[in-house]
């Protein structure tokens, strides 16, 4: 077995050529793609650059198929991406393009579960709550029940990419492939082991790339070895997501307790199931119901916990054996997480385990209208100052539950819907201002 993923040969690309009805003569050709080859091996982060309009794009809606080629092959795992395989191609690679072709009439989170519903690939509840932790990884949690119309272009495409990772099982088959490669068949023992840890190291790597918190940027370039200056960009989805981020160290330290009363024989899964209090027939079976920890993250919700148990894992918290059947294990970090040394901070879906965040969506119904008109006016002059849409500076709801809940100190302005630390550093200070001018001149 290779670890070559994408095959490419002779790949060419022509438009126009065609004589519509009623003309003389037939379009000119142009040719964008001319004769492609590229192999690409697992593991590979591969860019195409080149200036606009040079096929770019065009070659890589060829690879499935959205553009029809007019000559040459392409192979995805060693099987020809042509009609009759298409539709299983589809389901195992990802894309993500500058129109990220949301459907309008869905909210966020069907646009997610769409995909793996009519295809089947789990029951509902596992699907809404995979939707639910990448809408949390990608920082867009409170949009679920939004319309695409209702989102920034940038919010679009972060949705889009969360769809585009809609593959849980990915990790599992190419653990297994990696395990089972013919090509190491020749090597020996050690040599074996030390390629397969690389190549293991390099997917746990990936993975928590997708799935794990924290700035992307940095994580790209320690991964390639280069030095961070910062270690928050503040563009990427990771930063964007830290605006809405709060302390889970306890959380964390149950999950660690967990994970050592289970003494160390069961899986990521099997853990969040105790910590939620999901009892089915081979959890009481084996007893686990009894344990002190089960059920103590049941409002917390099974898509939190299992986010929180990969950060703990790419954090060096917790571990994750080697097998068919990966086990959670304590990591380097573990005591100091059970002793409370160790901080840990996340962006998570509000829950009814952290009322303080659950008081911050939950809008009030009364609005001060005269306030919201002032607060607007302040958000429009800011807006203009910097050159950006008022609602990169708040949305209407924010704006909505600050009139009704009038703050009055930094502490109080965190509890108010949308507004995160990297806002209230930003904007925090002139909302109060106005909100106290405003209160001043009403008296």
């Amino acid at each position: 077995m290779t670890d070559k993923i994408l095959e490419v040969r002779g790949l060419t690309k022509t438009y126009g050529g065609v004589k519509k009805r009623g003309a003389k003569k037939a379009d000119p050709t142009l040719d964008v793609l001319k004769g492609i080859d590229l192999d690409i091996y697992r593991g590979d982060v591969v860019c195409l650059i080149g200036p606009s309009g040079c096929g770019k794009s065009t070659f890589l809606r060829c690879l499935n198929r959205l553009e029809t080629p007019s000559s040459g092959s392409i192979k995805f795992e060693g099987v020809e991406v042509d009609e009759a395989h298409i539709d299983p191609v589809r389901q195992k690679m990802g894309m993500v393009f500058q129109h990220f072709n949301l459907f309008p009439h869905l909210t966020v989170k069907k646009n997610l579960e769409l995909a793996p519903t009519l295809l089947k690939l789990k029951d509902k509840e596992a699907i809404s709550a995979r939707a639910d932790e990448l809408l949390a990884r990608v920082g867009l949690a409170d949009k679920a029940n939004a319309y695409p119309k209702s989102l920034s272009g940038g919010q679009q495409q972060r949705i889009a990419i969360a769809r585009a990772l809609y593959q849980p099982g990915d990790v599992r088959l190419n653990t297994f492939l990696i395990d089972h490669a013919q090509d190491m068949s020749q090597m020996d023992e050690q040599t074996r082991q030390v390629v397969t840890a690389r190549a293991k190291e390099r997917l746990r790597q990936m993975t928590f790339y997708a799935t794990g918190g924290g700035c992307l940027r940095a994580k790209i370039l320690q991964y390639f070895g280069e030095k961070v200056e910062k270690p928050f960009c503040g563009n990427c989805s990771g930063c964007m997501a830290r605006e809405g981020e709060r302390d889970v160290s306890r959380q964390a330290g149950q999950i660690v307790a967990a994970v050592i009363a289970m003494n160390g024989r069961y899986g990521k899964a099997t853990v969040a199931r105790v910590l939620c209090g999901q009892a089915d027939a081979r959890l009481r079976e084996r007893g686990l119901d009894k344990l002190s920890a089960f059920g103590s993250m049941k409002a917390e919700g099974e898509a939190n916990v299992r986010a929180m148990i990969d950060e703990l894992i790419a954090g060096d918290v917790l571990t994750v054996t080697e097998g068919d059947y990966p086990l959670l294990r304590e990591g380097a970090y573990a005591r100091d997480v059970l002793r409370g040394d160790m901080p840990i901070r996340m962006a998570l879906l509000p829950t009814d385990a952290a009322p303080e965040i659950k008081r911050r969506v939950k809008q009030k119904e009364f609005v001060n209208k005269a306030l919201y008109s002032r607060l607007s006016d302040l958000r429009k002059q800011i807006a203009m100052d910097q050159n950006v849409p008022p609602f990169i500076i708040f949305t209407n709801a924010t704006l909505k539950d600050m009139a009704a809940k009038a703050p009055h100190t930094r502490a109080q302005m965190l509890r108010v819907a949308g507004v995160g630390e990297g806002k209230m550093q930003r904007y925090g200070d002139a909302f109060l201002r106005e909100i106290a001018a405003y209160e001043e001149d009403e008296a």
